[in-house]
Parts: structure tokens; sequence; C-alpha cells
């Protein structure tokens, strides 16, 4: 793959895991940040929709990954990739699991 691909496969990654990141679990997080009073948040019914998102996304920045490893001559880009893939994994298991 040429070093223009790579570099839209890489900043899309990078916006992807800040997407994955920045996206609330539950509508009502911001409530927890003015009052932390313990108080428990209310029900989210919209949170499978959320949580659908987060997947594509994951499936969005990781499949080009999986392509880049696959297609990648050298070891190092191979590595990088599958490493790059592994963390995307790791950021939705996390955040969203």
């Amino acid at each position: 793959m040429k070093t223009s691909g790579k570099i839209v496969v890489y900043i899309t990654f990078l916006i992807g895991c800040i997407m994955l990141l920045i996206l609330p679990r539950n509508k009502y997080e911001w409530m927890e940040e003015i009052d932390p009073s313990g108080v428990p948040l209310p029900d989210d019914i919209a949170f499978s929709n959320r949580a659908l998102f987060a997947f594509l996304i994951m499936l969005v920045i990781t499949i080009p990954q999986v392509l880049l490893a696959v297609k990648s001559k050298n070891t190092y880009g191979k590595a990088f990739s599958i490493a790059l893939t592994l963390l995307a994994l790791l950021l939705w298991w996390v955040r969203w699991q």
C-alpha cells in the first residue's frame, strides 16, 4: 500500500480511538461530574445503540489495520498493525464491556 493510504488508515485509527474514548456509555454521565453524591444514574434506554455504534467504530478502525498487516511486506509493519488492532480491541473491550 502506498504511503498516503497508510497515513489515511493511521489517521482514521487515531480518530476512531478518540471517538471510542469520548463516546459516553450513559448519556447521563455528565451528571456525576456535577453532583458526585453517589445517586445512581437514570436508566439509559439508548445504551444498546451507543454500544452498537462503538462496535462499528471498532470494526472500521480494525479492519484496515488487519488488511495492512496482511499486505505489509516487512515484519515491522505487520507487528505495528497487529499491535494497533489489539490496542483498539482492548480499548473497546475495557470501555464497552
